[in-house]
C-alpha cells in the first residue's frame, strides 16, 4: 500500500520495501524523455487514477482507459503516445508482453510501498522490518525482485514505521 502521511495517522507500515511511481512508457524512438515533454502529447492512463491528473497536469491530452493493459497495447498500436503508470507495473508489462517499449528515465511522481497492519500490531510490523532488513543486507531481496521487474525497486531512503510501543 502507498505509504502517505495521511495513511500514517490511520494505519501501522513497515519500513517502505519498494519505491516506485508514476513514469512513463514509451516506444523506442520516442522524442519523450520526461513530463516537461507532455504538453500536446496523446497520453493514457487508468481511468479515474492520479497518473490521469498527473498528465493532465502536465499538459497531455488525455485518453482514459479501464485498465493499463489497454492502454499499453494502444500504445504499441500507435495510437496514442506514452502512457503513465506505475514504474513496477510498467517494468513487468513491458517485459511479459515482449513489446518494444521503454520507460522514460525519470519519474513524474515518487511513492514508496509498505506493508499495512492495524496500529494495535507494532510487533509484527517490527518482526516484517527485520526481516525485510536482513533480506536486503544478504542481497535476497535483489535478487528475488529484480529479475521480476528488471531493476532493483529497494527505497535508498525507506520511510521508517512509526512503530509505537
Amino acid at each position: 500500500m502507498d505509504i502517505t502521511p495521511a495513511r500514517q495517522k490511520a494505519i501501522l507500515f513497515s519500513d517502505g520495501w519498494i519505491e516506485s511511481g508514476g513514469r512513463i512508457i514509451i516506444p523506442q524512438d520516442s522524442s519523450i524523455t520526461s513530463a516537461q515533454d507532455l504538453k500536446g502529447k496523446r497520453i493514457g492512463a487508468q481511468v479515474s487514477s492520479t497518473y490521469a491528473q498527473l498528465a493532465v497536469d502536465h499538459g497531455a491530452t488525455l485518453k482514459n482507459y479501464i485498465d493499463v493493459t489497454a492502454a499499453v497495447q494502444d500504445l504499441a498500436n500507435g495510437n496514442i503516445d506514452g502512457v503513465i503508470n506505475d514504474s513496477i507495473g510498467n517494468a513487468f508489462l513491458i517485459k511479459d508482453m515482449h513489446l518494444p517499449l521503454r520507460q522514460t528515465p525519470d519519474y513524474v511522481s515518487r511513492i514508496q510501498k509498505g506493508f499495512a497492519f492495524t496500529k494495535n500490531k507494532p510487533h509484527l510490523a517490527a518482526a516484517v522490518n527485520k526481516a525485510l532488513a536482513e533480506m536486503v543486507a544478504d542481497g535476497t531481496y535483489a535478487k528475488l525482485v529484480t529479475p521480476i521487474v528488471g531493476f532493483d525497486p529497494y527505497p535508498k531512503e525507506p520511510v521508517r514505521s512509526l512503530l509505537q510501543p
